[in-house]
C-alpha cells in the first residue's frame, strides 16, 4: 500500500477501503494508491482522496470523501451534514433508481455517482468519476446555454423521480421523512454562527456595491430581511415540495466531455448532498440558474424553463 509523497491517509480510511475490496471480492490486489482527489480551493469541509486499487490486469479507482479533523466552522454541525449525504446514498438514491427501474424509465434520474460504502465516521467512498472524464466547470466562468441545459435536465429528472415516489409510494416516501435526520439548515438558530455566516455574506456583497450608482438596489436590500426570506422560502413544503439537493452551485456538478472537448458537454454528475431537504423544486432551479448564469442566460429564463418542464 503506497502513498503519493507528502499525502497523508488516516488509518480509518485505509480500513474502509480494505471492507470496500473485501465486500466486492476484488481480491487479490497488488497495491492500493492514495493521491489528492481535487485541486485546491474545490472542497471547503471536506478531505477529498483518490484511490487506485491496482490488480494483475486492471486498475479500480475510487473517490473518498471524508470530514476535515477541524469538524468545519463554529456553528456548523459536520457530522449532521454528512448524516444527509450518507442517507442519499444508502437509502434516498436507491430507493428512487428501484423506483424508476420498477417503472420502466430509460431515461430516469442517474446522476449521481454509485456509492460503494458509508460510514458512520463520516467516510463515503464513491466511484471516482474523473477517471471517466468527468471534471467541474470553472467557477470562474460564467456557465454556457450547453452546460446549464443539462443541469436543468439533470435537476427535472430528480424532482420528478422524488414527486412520482412521493404519489406512488406514499409509504415509503412517508418513511424516508420519517428515517431523516432532518434539516439541520433550517433549524440553526436565527443568531447561531451558521446563520451569522449568510448575513456576512450578503453584507459584504452590498458593501461591494457603488452609493450612487446601485442606489435603488441598496434602498431595497435589508440583510436581516434577506436571510431571514430565504429561510423562510426554503422551510416552507407543502404538497408539491420534492426531495432536494439544496446547494447547486457549480463546485457540486461534474460534466463529462464529447471528446475531452470543454465545449461539447454531454453529461452531468451531481456530487454534494449535504444539504439534502425536503423543498420547492424551484429552489434548486432557481439557486442554480442566479449563481451561475449571465445576463444573457437569466434574459432567457423562460425557454430555460421550458427545458426543465419538458424533461419533468
Amino acid at each position: 500500500m503506497s502513498l503519493d509523497k507528502e499525502f497523508t491517509v488516516g488509518e480509518d480510511v485505509k480500513q474502509i477501503i480494505t471492507d470496500v475490496v473485501k465486500k466486492n471480492n476484488w481480491e487479490p490486489v497488488l497495491d492500493v494508491k492514495y493521491h489528492p482527489g481535487c485541486e485546491v480551493g474545490d472542497g471547503y469541509a471536506s478531505k477529498h482522496i483518490g484511490v487506485e486499487i491496482i490488480k494483475s490486469n486492471e486498475s479500480i479507482w475510487l473517490f473518498v470523501k471524508h470530514s476535515l479533523d477541524s469538524n468545519a466552522a463554529e456553528g456548523w454541525s459536520i457530522d449532521k451534514y454528512y448524516s444527509n449525504e450518507i442517507y442519499f446514498y444508502r437509502t434516498v438514491y436507491p430507493a428512487y433508481l428501484s423506483f424508476i427501474s420498477e417503472k420502466g424509465v430509460q431515461n430516469g434520474f442517474k446522476n449521481a455517482p454509485k456509492c460503494f460504502m458509508v460510514s458512520p465516521k463520516n467516510i463515503i467512498v464513491l466511484e471516482n468519476i474523473k477517471i471517466k472524464g468527468y471534471a467541474l466547470f470553472d467557477r470562474r466562468q460564467i456557465m454556457d446555454e450547453g452546460h446549464i441545459i443539462l443541469v436543468l435536465k439533470a435537476f427535472a429528472k430528480l424532482h420528478a423521480a422524488s414527486f412520482a415516489f412521493k404519489d406512488q409510494r406514499r409509504e415509503a416516501h412517508k418513511k424516508l421523512l420519517e428515517d431523516w435526520d432532518g434539516d439541520h439548515f433550517t433549524n440553526l438558530a436565527r443568531d447561531s454562527a451558521g446563520i451569522r455566516w449568510y448575513f456576512d455574506i450578503i453584507q459584504d456583497a452590498l458593501d461591494k456595491l457603488d452609493p450612487e450608482e446601485d442606489k435603488r438596489i441598496l434602498e431595497k436590500c435589508d440583510v436581516d430581511v434577506l436571510v431571514n426570506s430565504v429561510i423562510d422560502v426554503v422551510k416552507n413544503c407543502n404538497e408539491y415540495s420534492v426531495i432536494t439537493q439544496g446547494d447547486c452551485w457549480c463546485n457540486n456538478i461534474l460534466f463529462q466531455y464529447e471528446n475531452d472537448n470543454p465545449t461539447k458537454p454531454i453529461d452531468v454528475m451531481i456530487v454534494d448532498w449535504q444539504m439534502l431537504r425536503p423543498a420547492s423544486p424551484a429552489i434548486d432551479v432557481s439557486h442554480f440558474l442566479y449563481t451561475i448564469a449571465s445576463q444573457e442566460s437569466l434574459a432567457r429564463l423562460d425557454s430555460h424553463l421550458e427545458v426543465y418542464y419538458a424533461e419533468l
